[in-house]
C-alpha cells in the first residue's frame, strides 16, 4: 500500500496489528514500526513519524538491554564455575595455586574490558542516534516554520484582497443615488466586513487555526453598530458571549448570520422615537449544541418570515453549513427572539 501512495489504509492496518493481543516476535514489531513510521513520513505527518520512530527506539534499546544482561549474566555463571573450580584445585594441588591466581585475575580482567568496551560502544551508538534525532528535530521545526509563514501570507493576501473589495463597495455606494441600491451594496460590503473580522484576527494574533469567539462577536457587533448606524433610531446592545475558540469554518458562517441578524433587526424592529430600543446577544455552548440568540425589543411581528429575499437564503444557505436551525418567536408590540442551534463546529484548545 506504501508502494502504491495508500498511506491512510498502509497506517489504519500497520496500527492495528501492532496494537492487536497477536504476539509478533520482535524483529516483526521492529519491521511493521519501520513500515508505519515510512508511511506517517510520506503522508507528511512528520510528528506521528517522530512519535513512531520514538516507539521504535525504545524497542530496540530494550531489546540491547536483554541482550547485553543476558550476556553478562552469562559471564558471571562461567566466572562463579571456573573460581569454584580453582578453589577445589587450590586444595589439591597447591603447586597449582601461582598459576590458578594467573588465570583468574586474567580472566577478571578481560571481563572488565569486554564490559568497558560495551559501555564505551552503546555511549558512542546513542550518542550517534542523539545526534541524528537532533537533527531530525531542527529539520522538523524548519519545515513547521516554513508552513506557518506561508499561511500568514496567505492570509495576508486574503485579508488585503478582502479590503479592495471593501473600498470599491465603499466608493460605488457613495456614487448611487438609488436609496434601496445604495443600501443593498452597505448590506453587502458588511458581509465583507464580517469576514475580514475573521481574517484580521487570523493575521494579528498568529493564530492560524481558532478564532476567540468572544473577542470576535464584540468586535463584528461594534463594527456593525459603527459602520451601519442605528437607522434613525436610539438603539443599544448587551452582550453575554462565552468564549469559545472556534475553527474559522464555524467562526465565518456564524459571523455572517449575525451580520445579517443585527442589520434586520436595526432595519425592522424598531419604530418611532422609543429611548430604550435595545438588542441583546447571547452565545453559549449547551449540552452538544452551540447557540445563538438575537433578542430585541422592537415591535415584533405575526406571520411568516419573508423568505425569498437575498439575507434570509444566505442565513438558510449557511445555516445548512453548520447543520443549525434557525427559529423565529416573535409578537407584536413584544419583541423578537431569533434562535440559531448549531450542531456542527469544533471546538479547539
Amino acid at each position: 500500500m506504501i508502494k502504491t501512495g495508500k498511506y491512510d489504509d498502509a497506517i489504519f492496518y500497520l496500527e492495528k496489528l501492532l496494537g492487536s493481543d497477536k504476539q509478533l516476535p520482535t524483529i516483526g514489531k521492529l519491521l511493521n514500526y519501520s513500515l508505519l513510521k515510512k508511511a506517517h513520513y510520506l503522508n507528511k505527518d512528520y510528528k506521528s513519524a517522530y512519535d513512531v520512530f520514538e516507539t521504535q527506539k525504545k524497542l530496540i534499546d530494550s531489546l540491547r538491554t536483554e541482550q547485553m544482561l543476558t550476556k553478562i549474566a552469562g559471564s558471571k555463571v562461567k566466572y562463579e564455575t571456573e573460581k569454584k573450580e580453582a578453589q577445589l584445585e587450590l586444595l589439591t594441588l597447591e603447586k597449582e595455586k601461582e598459576k590458578q591466581k594467573k588465570n583468574l585475575f586474567l580472566i577478571i580482567a578481560g571481563l572488565g574490558l569486554l564490559l568497558v568496551g560495551l559501555i564505551a560502544y552503546f555511549f558512542c551508538k546513542n550518542k550517534e542516534k542523539n545526534k541524528k534525532l537532533n537533527n531530525q528535530n531542527a529539520i522538523l521545526e524548519r519545515t513547521i516554520d516554513e508552513k506557518n509563514v506561508l499561511l500568514k501570507e496567505v492570509h495576508h493576501r486574503v485579508k488585503n484582497s478582502f479590503q479592495i473589495v471593501s473600498s470599491l463597495l465603499y466608493l460605488q455606494s457613495e456614487n448611487m443615488t438609488d436609496k434601496n441600491a445604495k443600501l443593498a451594496i452597505k448590506e453587502t460590503e458588511n458581509r465583507v466586513r464580517s469576514m475580514v473580522l475573521v481574517h484580521q484576527k487570523l493575521y494579528k494574533e498568529y493564530d492560524l487555526i481558532g478564532i476567540n469567539s468572544k473577542e470576535n462577536i464584540s468586535d463584528l457587533v461594534k463594527d456593525i453598530f459603527e459602520s451601519h448606524g442605528s437607522q434613525g433610531q436610539p438603539i443599544s446592545y448587551n452582550l453575554n458571549i462565552e468564549p469559545i475558540v472556534l475553527d474559522i469554518e464555524t467562526i465565518t458562517p456564524l459571523g455572517l448570520i449575525l451580520n445579517e441578524l443585527i442589520i434586520n433587526t436595526m432595519k425592522h424592529a424598531f419604530t418611532g422615537l422609543k429611548k430604550d430600543n435595545t438588542i441583546d446577544v447571547n452565545f453559549s455552548k449547551a449540552d452538544d449544541k452551540l447557540v445563538l440568540k438575537v433578542i430585541d425589543n422592537g415591535k415584533g411581528f405575526e406571520g411568516d418570515i419573508k423568505q425569498s429575499s437575498f439575507g434570509i437564503s444566505l442565513m438558510k444557505g449557511l445555516s445548512k453549513q453548520l447543520k443549525a436551525s434557525l427559529n423565529y418567536n416573535s409578537k407584536l408590540k413584544e419583541g423578537t427572539q431569533v434562535i440559531l442551534s448549531i450542531s456542527k463546529f469544533n471546538i479547539l484548545p
